[in-house]
């Protein structure tokens, strides 16, 4: 036989033993995507949730109320997006903020 005959055959063998030992090994699976940091602003509520939308954890009038002023400013609502759209339909007397008896009945899923 002639020598590159015998390489030719010698290289086909190992091919085909790379690809048996290819095809028996499992598929890998995708990677999850890795989770962000947790943050020190309170999670989003989910996009469908509105104020008197039930289900799930709430935010009080306490957490929201971040100074304790006894009132909730546009930029403690901000915080919340689903009470940053409300804002302005909760905000009864127009005054800027929302106090409690105006947030009184309100429900805001975390």
């Amino acid at each position: 036989m002639k020598p590159q005959r015998k390489t030719l055959i010698a290289i086909s063998a190992l091919g085909f033993a790379a690809g048996s030992a290819l095809a028996q090994m499992s598929p890998t699976q995708p990677q999850p995507a890795p989770q962000p940091a947790p943050s020190a602003q309170p999670s989003a509520p989910p996009a469908s949730g509105a104020p008197g939308s039930g289900g799930g954890a709430k935010y009080t009038f306490e957490t929201l109320d971040k100074d304790n002023d006894g009132a909730i400013s546009k930029s403690e609502a901000s915080l919340v997006p689903t009470l940053t759209r409300a804002f302005n339909t909760l905000d009864k007397n127009r005054d800027g903020r929302i106090d409690r008896k105006e947030f009184d009945g309100v429900s805001i899923a975390k």
